[in-house]
């Protein structure tokens, strides 16, 4: 968490001011997110009492006497006490029975974080030891706010010196709505449910590839590539495995049953996208929630691109939408949260966002044969033709979790989703970059040229960085969002990775995942680096990945058929021929030059076996049937031609 956050946080904590005429300023943050909290019912600092009916208090010395550790005790030790003791002084009664549907302290059932230090909070302390509703308590109280734009330090509150502010902050924390401490009012989930989130449906590309050369093995609780490990992009998959609500969300005026929780990135600023699967009137939708920058154009883009692809085959279609309103008339927008606006924090403001999508549809990987995968990618291919050459609309973002298959009539097609970075072709081919959050694909996925591009606009960030580079920071000239070239070409080329990453990355239908570890070569001489470790890795390092990718396509084409798993060794010749075209194009491929391969190469699996769900039976089938067919033969030659026969129409009918 401390890598994700440090870098997600660059130049965008920002530290509010107090008033200089007013000491017990508490800044813009605490006011507004307690606003629903009634301070008027706050009993007063003065009447606060213990349980043996003692001032909590002392107002001559100024001090919270439970606050301050004892003599042999340690603040750790008193301090919770002292707040508990406080929860009593605020309700002014103690309850003798308490009902809970949840006793157990886990993780996941804890709302609040407080940590106590000695010493002096600043920013250069571990982003990861900060939590989203974290405070510091010694002798201060900082409030630490992290949202999708980054984060906010309110004023330190001296707790013995402002008892009234301390006190007000730990009412409305403890006793005042969920949306206080940073909960979405417009979804609820069940807790017992949250029990249940466990399994995936797309797949999750590790931190960290093993490398192909000989190590001593490894236990599964000691392996560098576990199967769920979270990404570069941090992305947890979520699957409930139940037909029955575990919650509810609103859309609008629409109440929709929430049933799965489908996908989810982890980590602070971004999009950070949720999806669900969820009912309403007896037909099942997908709602995408997730916060988006810019002004309402551009947070509207993916809406208007939807809209203008509509009936387009394998392109999901737009239901309704909701610019998410906490109150009414009141948009959730990240920057009501800010005192302040600040150069390098510009632009970073997200606006939170519902779509409700159908239909839902298959993550690539869960193909059923190669026939299907390799119809799928060419179906993908098509749509990106579709959109730029009649709509002249560039996706911008292939990458696998992006790239699915949706069953249609008994067959299926490919589809791509996530069209909210898609962007209106223009003349000299440039398009906002996207601030911190990488809009171009994932970077497995990504193209040569735009890898090269992050990797000069990554460079030129990392050197405008001075002082406390976390903290946020202004200047006079007001900071132009970076542009990057991008063309149909580079999203071409991010197909024949996404094609190629399944095909090293998985063993066969159905999602069938395997460890690198498990399949590697032992005889150092023959042993290659995997291509998904070397396309794999931080932003920092996008040009080194883009001079592994160039090197793969000039001088490195050879390892295809060592790396591809022996399910996809038919689609080895395949994938070294659309190489090649990349090669001789130089990175310029046009669409056709690789709808006619794919084409090509699906007609070939017209007769491929072993692929079908019923394949195994079948199979099994024709050999019962040899055996008769030899049996007959040597109990009565009538039998044979039946038997025979029967084998042929099993087979014939398996291909067809």
């Amino acid at each position: 968490m401390d890598q994700l956050t440090t870098a997600e946080l660059n130049c965008l904590i920002m530290e509010e001011t107090r008033q200089a005429d007013d000491v017990d300023d508490i800044g813009h943050l605490l006011p507004f997110i307690f606003k629903s909290s009634n301070v008027n019912l706050l009993p007063t600092t003065a009447s606060l009492i213990d349980s043996d009916n003692k001032p909590l208090y002392d107002p001559i010395k100024k001090i919270w006497p439970l606050a301050c550790s004892e003599e042999g005790q340690t603040i750790e030790k008193t301090f919770p006490s002292f707040l508990n003791t406080l929860t009593y002084g605020l309700i002014q009664q103690k309850s003798d029975l308490c009902l809970s549907d949840d006793v157990t302290l886990q993780w996941n059932n804890i709302l609040v974080v407080t940590e106590m230090t000695a010493s002096q909070f600043s920013l250069s302390m571990p982003a990861g030891k900060m939590l989203d509703t974290k405070a510091y308590l010694v002798f201060k109280l900082c409030i630490h706010l992290y949202d999708h734009s980054g984060g906010i330090m309110t004023p330190a509150i001296k707790i013995h010196d402002q008892p009234d502010a301390f006190k007000y902050v730990m009412a409305c924390i403890v006793f005042g709505s969920r949306n206080c401490i940073g909960f979405d009012p417009t979804i609820s989930i069940n807790p017992k449910a949250m029990k249940l989130l466990s399994g995936r449906e797309f797949h999750l590309l590790p931190d960290h590839l093993p490398s192909p050369f000989p190590t001593k093995q490894l236990s599964k609780e000691q392996s560098t590539f576990p199967h769920l490990v979270p990404t570069n992009s941090k992305q947890i998959l979520l699957l409930v495995n139940s037909s029955h609500p575990i919650g509810k969300i609103t859309v609008n005026k629409n109440k929709y049953k929430l049933l799965k929780v489908l996908f989810s990135h982890q980590g602070l600023v971004g999009c950070r996208t949720v999806c669900y699967l969820v009912r309403r009137d007896g037909q099942e939708y997908i709602i995408k929630d997730h916060w988006v920058t810019g002004d309402k154009d551009v947070i509207l883009n993916e809406v208007k691109m939807l809209q203008a692809l509509e009936g387009v085959p394998g392109i999901p279609k737009l239901v309704e939408y909701w610019l998410i309103e906490m109150v009414p008339d009141e948009v959730d927008y990240t920057q009501m949260y800010h005192q302040k606006i600040y150069s390098s924090t510009a632009g970073m403001y997200r606006m939170h966002v519902h779509l409700v999508l159908k239909p839902r549809a298959r993550p690539l990987h869960e193909f059923q044969s190669r026939k299907e995968l390799v119809k799928a990618i060419h179906n993908i291919v098509l749509i990106q033709k579709c959109a730029v050459e009649k709509y002249k609309i560039l996706h911008r973002d292939c990458s696998l979790n992006n790239a699915m298959i949706e069953d249609i009539n008994g067959g299926s097609q490919g589809a791509l989703i996530d069209w909210e970075f898609t962007a209106s072709i223009m003349s000299d081919n440039l398009y906002t970059a996207g601030g911190t959050q990488i809009n171009q694909g994932m970077i497995p996925f990504m193209s040569i040229d735009v890898l090269e591009a992050m990797g000069t606009l990554e460079y030129q960030q990392s050197q405008t960085a001075a002082g406390d580079w976390r903290k946020a920071t202004n200047s006079s000239i007001c900071q132009e969002v970076p542009k990057i070239k991008h063309t149909y070409h580079n999203d071409l080329e991010s197909v024949f990775y996404v094609f190629a990453w399944v095909c090293i990355m998985f063993k066969g239908p159905h999602g069938q995942e395997h460890c690198l570890e498990d399949i590697v070569d032992h005889d150092p001489q023959k042993a290659d680096i995997w291509l998904p470790q070397q396309w794999h890795g931080p932003p920092e390092k996008a040009r080194d990945i883009a001079r592994a990718k160039h090197f793969f396509f000039f001088r490195g084409r050879l390892c295809i058929a060592k790396q591809f798993d022996p399910y996809f060794k038919e689609l080895v010749p395949l994938a070294e021929e659309w190489a090649e075209i990349i090669k001789q194009k130089d990175m310029k491929m046009e669409f056709d030059d690789i709808s006619s391969l794919l084409n090509k190469q699906a007609g070939q699996e017209d007769g491929e076996g072993g692929e079908g769900p019923c394949y195994s039976q079948v199979k099994q089938s024709c050999l019962n049937w040899w055996w008769f067919a030899y049996v007959g033969h040597e109990v009565c030659d009538v039998f044979v031609v039946p038997a025979w026969m029967m084998v042929f129409v099993a087979l014939k009918k398996t291909s067809s």
